[in-house]
């Protein structure tokens, strides 16, 4: 009897080990608007020659890891920066709004010197329900690769919103993160939806010749 519920506990430590999924996260490569410290927002976007050099650095770096899928926002400085990356792998790919920048509405376009970040007009998106999308669109993510290996490329907003989730910083101390630089590399691995540990954050060390 021992021994059954020996391997009955082994069993479960396995299956759980199973549900693991290993979550590579990437930013753009940088715009032409981010070098003029433009609020992008849900605009498209549009990457400079330094941003299209970027996207081939950590393509070039990514090209050996193997995805079950690849994931992105649909806006265009994240497709452009997608193409040069899933070029090297097989795994299908799928672009979701739900993956997006921020919505900064009438901010958008606009320098950030520019705007009152004490005074948010009612269509900029908060905090809060940037959190709740994040949180959701990763969970719907692992839900359908809980065992699986997966890329996502997106936005620096979203990158900070989910690296918060993972680190458990509460949404008064969000904007003490250190900001994702263009192209860099997050790695977790999740075991319930956002849940997990984080094994890499903000790395650009394939940057380092550009």
């Amino acid at each position: 009897m021992a021994v059954a519920s020996l391997e009955g506990a082994n069993f479960k430590v396995f299956e759980l080990y199973q549900q693991t999924m290993k979550l590579y996260v990437v930013r753009h490569g940088r715009t032409v608007d981010n070098a003029k410290f433009i609020l992008q927002g849900h605009r498209p976007g549009k990457l400079s020659k330094e941003g299209f050099r970027q996207a081939e650095k950590v393509a070039d770096r990514l090209k050996d890891v193997r995805f079950d899928a690849i994931y992105g926002s649909d806006l265009k400085r994240v497709v452009d920066t997608a193409k040069k990356i899933i070029i090297h792998h097989k795994a299908p790919v799928y672009f979701r709004e739900n993956l997006r920048e921020r919505n900064l509405g009438s901010y958008q376009g606009k320098k950030a010197s520019e705007v009152d970040w004490n005074n948010l007009p009612a269509d900029i998106e908060t905090i809060s329900e940037m959190r709740e999308r994040v949180a959701r669109a990763v969970s719907e993510i692992y839900e359908k690769h809980s065992q699986g290996s997966v890329l996502i490329i997106s936005h620096g907003g979203f990158i900070q919103v989910l690296h918060a989730i993972m680190s458990d910083i509460s949404i008064e101390r969000f904007f003490e993160m250190k900001k994702p630089k263009n192209t860099s590399v997050y790695i977790y691995e999740l075991n319930d939806g956002v849940k997990g540990r984080i094994i890499l954050e903000n790395c650009v060390k394939h940057l380092e010749e550009v």
